[in-house]
């Protein structure tokens, strides 16, 4: 995750989202407003998580939703949803607080952001650091620490 991935600005932490689809809305709203991604998107993500379902679920209350490079991705980002409130992922009711979007442009980039991301959330008392975060900041110098460490 190099700078050019993941910006503050593309961080946000919320009180609560009422289901998994406003949380990814939330997450790649921002990665359109900064020109990471075409709208289209958005409906590509939904379209994976609503197939793919609990496969994107990567560690207890992380979830990292993505697309295909080809289907929007303009440039390597990620955008960072945390909820202080978990919601619950479909009918399974697995509780999620943290969503690591991913917007990778190629396959290579796409191996690299999810070996990175998965490295940070694999170490459970980064996680933990994690979702005590309560603001974009916070949670920023965390990622940025483990930038340093890959």
């Amino acid at each position: 995750m190099k700078e050019e991935s993941i910006q503050l600005a593309n961080i946000q932490i919320v009180s609560q989202v009422k289901d998994w689809q406003e949380a990814v809305t939330l997450g790649i709203q921002r990665l359109i407003l900064h020109g990471d991604v075409k709208e289209q998107y958005l409906k590509a993500v939904i379209d994976n998580v609503k197939h793919f379902g609990t496969s994107f679920i990567v560690s207890p209350y992380v979830i990292l939703p993505h697309a295909r490079p080809e289907q929007g991705a303009i440039r390597n980002a990620v955008s960072i949803v945390l909820a202080q409130k978990p919601f619950y992922f479909d009918e399974q009711k697995v509780p999620v607080k943290l969503l690591l979007i991913l917007a990778p442009t190629d396959s290579r980039s796409h191996l690299q952001m999810l070996q990175k991301l998965a490295y940070i959330v694999s170490d459970n008392q980064t996680v933990k650091q994690v979702m005590e975060c309560t603001t974009p900041e916070a949670l920023y110098d965390i990622f940025l620490q483990y930038e340093a460490k890959v």
